[in-house]
């Protein structure tokens, strides 16, 4: 079938910025975890991803909570359109955590591990 225009858009025109969201997140998270595997203790290692998962799960579900109660409490307002607080609010929450990411990584320090020494003392005490 046809893909029907909306206001004389068409809705092909979203498939750029989708494809350009999700390769977004899929490198946001294959670094995430490449950081989190690399700085975190060997044992510890499967639980963090298994917290990663977990909180993104969480924060995705707590996002669709987010929109439907935005979008369903102001769309009996008459005149007003609940979509542009949707974005204002989600614009703002964003900054806000751009400017947090932004202090933490100012604040990181890179921790510098002895590779041999840590795999020899892992092989002494795993065998031993």
């Amino acid at each position: 079938g046809q893909v029907q225009s909306i206001g004389g858009i068409s809705p092909l025109v979203l498939i750029i910025p989708s494809l350009m969201y999700d390769l977004a997140v899929l490198l946001l998270s294959i670094s995430i975890l490449e950081f989190t595997v690399a700085q975190a203790p060997y044992p510890m290692k499967g639980m963090i991803i298994g917290l990663y998962y977990f909180f993104s799960g969480f924060y995705y579900l707590l996002g669709i909570g987010y929109h439907e109660i935005v979008v369903r409490s102001l769309s009996s307002l008459p005149g007003y359109s609940c979509c542009s607080l949707y974005y204002t609010i989600g614009t703002i929450i964003s900054l806000l955590y751009t400017v947090l990411t932004f202090w933490t990584t100012s604040k990181y320090k890179y921790r510098e591990r002895s590779e041999v020494i840590n795999e020899y003392q892992f092989i002494e005490n795993y065998y031993s």
